[in-house]
């Protein structure tokens, strides 16, 4: 999908802007739920690698993928995600998916996560269930890992 495209279906989800008060409140209660969450989430990391290809000659490595979200200036919960894959070395495109979505969390700093993953998620299973051929041996996320400030964030 090329930019003026998605700009394009960005608007005209945007032009289905919902309302703020549709986004429940973030409640203190809600915020040390997510904390505790991510503590517990933390304690499941893989902090070594378990690969079918060579970290070192990249040898084996072919296909690279990343995910990203774009959102409506005029509204809160109306969003883009986008998955895309390449081929690796050739950078030739194996798949490329762009989908609306409405976010049903709001805004939290050292949150994003729960605000985010859910359509990432949900991208990469229509991936891996429609074109399992395609799914990325290496994910490229737009967001923190381990140097979150709860060692927990939206690519871990």
């Amino acid at each position: 999908m090329d930019l003026r495209t998605k700009r394009a279906t960005m608007s005209a989800a945007s032009s289905r802007a919902a309302d703020v008060s549709e986004l429940p409140a973030i409640t203190p209660q809600k915020m040390k739920e997510w904390s505790r969450l991510q503590k517990t989430l933390r304690q499941d990391m893989v902090y070594r690698d378990d690969l079918d290809w060579d970290v070192q000659s990249l040898v084996g490595l072919q296909r690279v993928g990343g995910v990203d979200i774009s959102f409506s200036p005029s509204s809160k919960v109306d969003a883009i995600v986008a998955v895309s894959v390449v081929h690796f070395p050739s950078l030739k495109p194996l798949y490329q998916m762009a989908m609306p979505v409405k976010l049903s969390q709001p805004y939290k700093a050292g949150y994003l996560a729960f605000r985010e993953v859910p359509a990432m998620q949900a991208a990469l299973l229509q991936l891996k269930q429609t074109q399992p051929e395609c799914f990325p041996q290496v994910l490229l996320v737009d967001g923190n890992g381990r140097l979150h400030p709860n060692k927990f964030g939206s690519a871990t």
